[in-house]
């Protein structure tokens, strides 16, 4: 801290080098033992002078050494959380602001994978209700990024229109017996993994905004004995895409004893891989390479299912409201 730093209106420090440190067994302790410490968060500290509260909001984005964004941290609003309430909820991120010294930290991950947002209430139980929001999670969690891999990375502080830069040096951890090459080869499949998670729930999210388009037309005409036709493509329509969603996870989740009532599919298999991956520093074993082999050849082959649907039968059905004058059904937002 310096005269010329307390002058300016913003000024990110350079980060001391942060150690991507693995986890051990834990000790054995007993439930609220005295004696027990408390370690400081996991990660990069990162530290920004602010000379008065800004105005506008502020956000700090991390790029590795080919320029890529790997985490993007600002100020979340608690209604962008998915998780349910209770003990296990977790607190929206705040992007401090405070006149002075403000120090937050990067966890060493890349960004979460998408939010899947399910429109429509679980099959058999119609009493589960999306809520206020328009959707509901999944209820069985969102993907955590992959753990970054040792490197120099760059760091940008945005403030309004001005934007601040320093470099911050990620290493090893020194007790690891896991080489960089291994690290790094581990990083490209965990990064593969987590590309067909995103396919995964563009995939559902896509699903859920035209099936709850289909339920809501139905509601509207049912009275009319003309729409049968309608009505009778829509239930065909639906069923096609219930078929493909059915696959990545059990549609009958309520989130009330799920886990002894339907069994974990796709989504819940990918995101297993990748955290028995991503474990050690060590490479990939053989038989968890077969297995994402096989995860993305099933992927890519429901890929190409799910957009027959989209090009071929919802156009067919956009057609039929067409000619009875309704208002087609959408199959994105933009």
């Amino acid at each position: 801290m310096t005269p010329e730093i307390l002058k300016s209106d913003v000024h990110l420090f350079p980060p001391r080098p942060a150690y991507r440190f693995r986890n051990v067994a834990d000790p054995s302790k007993q439930t609220n033992e005295q004696c027990a410490g408390k370690n400081p968060p996991y990660g990069a500290a990162i530290n920004y002078y602010l000379k008065s509260k800004p105005k506008d909001n502020i956000k700090l984005s991390i790029y590795d050494e080919n320029g890529k964004t790997v985490r993007t941290l600002k100020t979340e609003k608690k209604e962008d959380l998915d998780q349910g309430g209770g003990r296990t909820a977790s607190k929206p991120f705040k992007m401090p602001s405070n006149t002075g010294i403000n120090r937050i930290f990067w966890d060493l991950r890349y960004d979460k994978a998408k939010r899947i947002k399910l429109r429509t209430s679980p099959l058999g139980n119609d009493h589960v209700k999306v809520g206020p929001k328009g959707w509901r999670p999944l209820g069985r969690g969102r993907a955590s990024g992959p753990l970054a891999p040792p490197g120099v990375y760059t760091l940008k502080l945005s403030v309004g229109d001005k934007e601040f830069t320093q470099k911050l040096t990620v290493k090893k951890d020194p007790h690891s017996a896991g080489t960089g090459e291994d690290i790094k080869a581990q990083t490209k499949v965990l990064l593969e993994i987590f590309e067909n998670v995103n396919t995964v729930v563009d995939i559902i999210n896509k699903a859920e905004l035209i099936r709850k388009q289909l339920y809501n037309l139905n509601e509207l005409i049912k009275e009319n004995k003309e729409a049968a036709p309608v009505i009778k493509a829509s239930q065909e329509l639906d069923s096609q895409f219930i078929a493909v969603e059915d696959f990545f996870f059990s549609m009958g989740l309520t989130g009330s004893g799920d886990g002894l009532r339907w069994p974990d599919k796709f989504y819940v298999r990918l995101n297993s891989l990748a955290y028995g991956i991503g474990q050690s520093d060590f490479p990939p074993t053989t038989q968890q390479l077969e297995v994402h082999a096989k995860f993305t050849k099933q992927l890519a082959e429901y890929k190409i299912r799910f957009n027959k649907i989209i090009k071929e039968d919802l156009e067919a059905f956009n057609q039929l409201l067409k000619e009875k004058n309704i208002r087609n059904i959408i199959s994105a937002l933009h």
